[in-house]
C-alpha cells in the first residue's frame, strides 16, 4: 500500500493449530482502495466478493464482481466488502469498512491446511 495508508500489524507467522491467524489493520483514502481492488483482481486469484449491509446481514446472494464490490463500497450501498482471494498459496480475507469519513481494512491471512 502506499503513503495514504496507516498501517499496523501483527507480529505473527503462520499460526499453528489453536493460534490466531495472523492481522493486519489499515485506515485508506479513496485512492488507495481503488488500488487495492485493482492490485487484487489483477494478481490474485479472487474467491469471493462479499457486500455486508449490516453486521450480520450478506448483501448478495449470488457472487459479485470486484467491480461491482468497489461501486457497492464507493456508494455506501453496503457498509463493507470483503475480498476472498489466493496470493501466492495463502488465502486471505480482507474486509473494507466505512467507519465516518474513512475506508477501515482488516486483512487476515488463513491457514486452512487441508481443509480447502
Amino acid at each position: 500500500m502506499n503513503d495514504a495508508a496507516n498501517n499496523s500489524s501483527s507480529d505473527a507467522s503462520t499460526p499453528e493449530l489453536g493460534e490466531l491467524p495472523e492481522l493486519n489493520r489499515a485506515t485508506l483514502d479513496w485512492s488507495t482502495v481503488e488500488q487495492l481492488f485493482h492490485d487484487i483482481a489483477e494478481l490474485t486469484q479472487v474467491l469471493e466478493v462479499i457486500a455486508k449491509t449490516n453486521a450480520r446481514t450478506n448483501a448478495n446472494d449470488k457472487p459479485l464482481e470486484m467491480v461491482q464490490g468497489l461501486e457497492l463500497l464507493k456508494t455506501r450501498q453496503a457498509m463493507g466488502v470483503q475480498l476472498r482471494y489466493l496470493h501466492e498459496g495463502v488465502q486471505w480475507w480482507d474486509t473494507l469498512m466505512w467507519r465516518d469519513d474513512e475506508v477501515h481494512l482488516v486483512r487476515i491471512r488463513h491457514n486452512f491446511g487441508d481443509h480447502q
